[in-house]
């Protein structure tokens, strides 16, 4: 280790860590451009003090001399960079490097003095330091145990034990941990990625290599190799450890969201198989994995069944993927063979078991993709697809729908597809986020509303309406007098999917040349008269339109039991149900909606009730409506996007037509068998 006289500032090497003296040590973020000290402007101290950051040098050697410390180190000039094997070597021992000084200092040069404003305030200058952005500032901030920060005068803020709550706030990095009161390795791999992502340095190498300290493992560092340094960063880990988190990466979701999205996962495109990975493109795959903590592989048996024993923790990286033995479960009639595979880790909080969505590569019976694809439902310029859902959270015990699959698990020997070999290549294919590009509910404030919305049954909900005789009346194409939407066919089969109606908000003014809002559409589900086909059994419509001022609206309504029906036409538009219900809806504004109670976007009230009653009692139908996914990106919602809700029903109609989900246990007991609804 190289040391720099805080006095003379002579450079010194130290061969040995037994002869190393005590010294101090410096975190900073570089500044841009050539102006920092080098290890060759130190070979002569006229041209090292002319550089520009030369202050920054003197004011570090004068707190280690204050603080009666003779030596001291710089990652600026302390290592010789154009020797790639001191850089090497540099790399792998800084961990070590900041965890042996006697006092690390850092220096935020973007930080107001102390007086001038409270460092621990939500608005302050200190919460919003670069330094808190940085790759390598992570393992500068964890390894040391005094560490001393200073603002851009180089006046004291505090240390890390005086501002501990306002860090732990900012890195999401536990307390104890910055006390040294707990081991870093005793927290999940998926937690500490979870503190590297969002953080940015220079070269891409570099956010795997300024993890290696942290995760206790070492590797050459090869310049050039770009984000495959942290592919071998999470081999090196998995040699090592047994912790199955650091497979727990990608955006964790309820089952209920595998069940509403299942029958929309596909095996295309064919080319993009490369892209279902088991490892991780960045850290930034990390940042919902927070709270996944590994659990010991002998404790399957209790999550799941007395039979599923794993006695064989280990994995193994191969030519064919990771090699790894994990509970599955395999769906059945599906289209591709998939499944459900089981980590050895948890929501720490919710004790929800982590699952990955598996896919077996044909022919092969035993090597599998992670992840699926669906089509696109929000901006992306690069591609029509993207790979989605691929990590869920089951619930151990009281859920119907996981403890069928729980019960039903088996120990399989996989090969799981470890990586992408073409990263640039996942780049420019825009796939290199690996997560859904979601859009948040249409704004009017800014100008930058969607003109287009969309509302999505899926096949699971059709294929429980079929069960109890409701159908889809037609599909037909619209008629001229359902201005503002569109295309033509308004709701149409999507292709493994299920139903789907797409609105799009009228021009300026916003209402048709009557001076009323456009008109709105209808899809209603009827039941054959078990004694009269031509006349219509139990009925009831979902409508949607715009109000006055462009809002979206949705409602139920329930028809008027044995209507007649008018065969001549299949088409919503021309059905006779149909048209007799959408004059009711064509003067919606605002007001009336609220009044009447309609949902209105985005959704704020989430459902909707409509109640009658008939001499057979009351009748009740519930409509939900929902974003395409819970998660969503602000900032890519533009005119041209497509808003996408899902809709759910509930309801009571009577004898033999209940779908009621008062509970979470009633809501999965109505949607079947799991294999039935991936196959729908």
């Amino acid at each position: 280790m190289r040391l720099v006289n805080t006095k003379t500032y002579v450079m010194q090497n130290f061969l040995e860590d037994d002869e190393l003296p005590p010294y101090a040590i410096l975190s900073h973020v570089w500044v841009k451009g050539d102006v920092e000290v080098t290890f060759a402007d130190m070979q002569d101290l006229k041209v090292a003090q002319r550089r520009k950051q030369w202050p920054k040098v003197e004011h570090f050697c004068t707190l280690a001399r204050e603080n009666g410390l003779e030596w001291a180190w710089d990652d600026t000039f302390c290592i010789d960079k154009s020797d790639s094997a001191e850089l090497s070597r540099a790399l792998n021992s800084m961990y070590a490097w900041y965890g042996g000084a006697r006092v690390c200092y850092a220096y935020l040069r973007d930080v107001e003095d102390p007086g001038e404003e409270d460092p621990a305030l939500e608005d302050s200058s200190f919460r919003g330091s670069s330094w808190f952005r940085r790759g390598w500032t992570l393992q500068e901030l964890i390894a040391p145990k005094v560490v001393l920060f200073y603002s851009k005068s180089w006046r004291p803020l505090g240390s890390k034990l005086s501002l501990a709550v306002a860090i732990g706030e900012i890195t999401n990095i536990d307390a104890t941990v910055l006390m040294q009161t707990r081991l870093v390795d005793d927290v999940s791999i998926a937690r500490r990625m979870s503190w590297a992502a969002a953080r940015e340095t220079t070269v891409v190498e570099d956010r795997a290599y300024s993890l290696m300290g942290i995760f206790g493992v070492n590797m050459p560092t090869i310049y050039g190799e770009g984000s495959r340094a942290f592919i071998r960063l999470q081999l090196e880990i998995i040699r090592t450890s047994t912790d199955q988190s650091i497979f727990a990466w990608g955006k964790p979701y309820g089952i209920q969201e595998f069940v509403d999205n299942a029958s929309a996962f596909t095996d295309l495109p064919s080319w993009a198989t490369e892209f279902r990975c088991l490892l991780a493109s960045s850290p930034d795959r990390f940042k919902g994995s927070a709270n996944i903590v590994p659990f010991p592989v002998e404790d399957f048996s209790t999550y799941t069944h007395p039979n599923c024993f794993c006695d064989i923790p280990e994995y193994t990286p191969t030519n064919y993927g990771i090699q790894i033995h994990l509970p599955l479960y395999m769906l059945t009639d599906t289209p591709f063979a998939t499944g459900l595979a089981l980590l050895a880790c948890k929501d720490a909080t919710t004790g929800e078991i982590v699952s990955l969505f598996v896919r077996r590569r044909e022919p092969s019976a035993n090597r599998f993709y992670v992840g699926a694809y669906t089509p696109r439902t929000g901006p992306m310029p690069q591609s029509e697809w993207h790979p989605r859902l691929r990590m869920f959270l089951m619930q151990p015990q009281g859920h119907i729908l996981c403890s069928r699959i729980l019960q039903n698990v088996k120990i399989a020997r996989m090969y799981l597809h470890s990586y992408n070999v073409h990263p640039q290549r996942s780049i420019s294919q825009g796939f290199a986020s690996g997560d859904l590009i979601l859009h948040g509910p249409p704004s009017t404030s800014d100008g930058r509303e969607s003109r287009i919305v969309s509302f999505v049954i899926f096949g699971s909900l059709l294929k429980q309406l079929a069960k109890m005789g409701l159908h889809v009346v037609g599909y037909g194409e619209a008629r001229p007098t359902l201005a503002g939407w569109t295309p033509r066919h308004l709701w149409r089969q999507e292709t493994g999917v299920g139903l789907k109606l797409t609105l799009q908000r009228p021009p300026a003014p916003l209402a048709n040349e009557s001076g009323h809002p456009s008109a709105p559409a209808a899809i209603l589900f009827r039941r054959a008269h078990p004694n009269a086909p031509h006349i219509a059994g139990t009925a009831f419509g979902l409508l949607f339109g715009f109000t006055e001022v462009g809002s979206v609206w949705a409602t139920a309504a329930i028809v008027m039991r044995d209507s007649p029906v008018d065969e001549r036409s299949d088409s919503h538009a021309g059905h006779w149900l149909v048209r007799g219900l959408l004059p009711s809806f064509t003067d919606i504004t605002v007001q009336t909606a609220k009044e009447e109670g309609y949902d209105v976007a985005g959704w704020e009230n989430d459902t909707h009730e409509v109640r009658a009653g008939t001499s057979l009692g009351q009748r009740v139908v519930r409509l939900s409506l929902t974003r395409w996914l819970p998660h969503e990106e602000p900032g890519v919602l533009d005119r041209d996007s497509v808003m996408t809700y899902t809709v759910a029903l509930q309801f009571d109609l009577g004898p033999g037509l209940r779908l009621w989900a008062m509970s979470e246990e009633e809501k999965m007991e109505s949607l079947g068998s799991l294999s039935d609804i991936v196959l729908q």
